[in-house]
């Protein structure tokens, strides 16, 4: 995991800045091994905390678990360290779960 996360920091960096771009470990395959992270939660937060990484999640494609989680915490701490537009200083940015849905195919979110 060190290998990679030096590699990442080596040749992705935020805008504006010489900081490496945040990093989010993720456990996958929860769903095959739940009783193994019960037992390294401690050691998992102290190596995040020791090598750089914004923190871990218990994840798995199967059940869509920690997925959201995950992304929401990269995507926040990445616009923590580049938020440049004065109106979003001012206002704040929010990440919420509570966007309207579109209610039919013909309806777009982007």
């Amino acid at each position: 995991m060190q290998k990679w996360k030096n590699d990442i920091d080596s040749k992705v960096q935020l805008p504006k800045s010489d900081k490496p771009i945040p990093v989010v470990l993720l456990a996958n395959k929860v769903d095959l091994a739940k009783d193994e992270f019960a037992q390294i939660r401690e050691q998992m937060d102290k190596f995040c905390k020791d090598h750089g990484f914004v923190g871990w999640f218990e994840t798995s494609a199967k059940d869509n678990t920690g997925i959201d989680n995950a992304a929401q915490l990269l995507v926040k701490s990445i616009l923590e360290h580049d938020v440049s537009s004065d109106d979003v200083k001012s206002e704040g940015i929010r990440l919420a779960d509570d966007e309207p849905q579109p209610t039919n195919d013909k309806e777009c979110r982007c």
